[in-house]
C-alpha cells in the first residue's frame, strides 16, 4: 500500500504481486503533470496488472486527480477502482489532463 510515484506511473505499467490487499494512490496532478510534461488535453494510458497478486488492488484517487464525469456516472465500470486477482486482474486507466497540474481518471478496460 503506497502512493505510486509519478515516475512509476509514467512507465505506463504497474504490477502488483502482493499477498495482502493493496491500495495504490495515484500521484498528485502536479507531480504527474511535471513528469509527463502534460498540458491541458494530454492523454495518458496506465495499465495495472494484478494477475500475479493474491489479493485485490484498489486504486485511490490522489490530489488534483478526480474521476471523470463518465466514471462518476457509471461507477460499476468506468469508475471501477478495484482490480481482482488472477486472469481478470488487468485494468487500463485513461488519464486526461485539464491542465498541467490536474487530471481526470476513467477506467477504459
Amino acid at each position: 500500500t503506497a502512493v505510486a510515484t509519478a515516475a512509476e506511473v509514467a512507465t505506463g505499467y504497474i504490477t502488483s504481486t502482493s499477498a495482502g490487499a493493496t491500495n495504490i494512490t495515484f500521484p498528485t496532478g502536479t507531480l504527474l503533470g511535471a513528469e509527463l510534461g502534460a498540458t491541458g488535453g494530454t492523454i495518458f494510458e496506465l495499465v495495472v496488472d494484478n494477475t500475479a497478486g493474491a489479493n485485490t488492488v484498489t486504486m485511490v484517487v490522489g490530489v488534483n486527480a478526480i474521476l471523470s464525469a463518465g466514471a462518476a456516472a457509471v461507477g460499476a465500470s468506468f469508475g471501477l477502482l478495484t482490480i481482482p486477482t488472477g486472469v481478470t486482474g488487468l485494468a487500463r486507466y485513461t488519464l486526461l489532463f485539464s491542465s498541467a497540474t490536474a487530471y481526470t481518471i476513467t477506467r477504459t478496460a
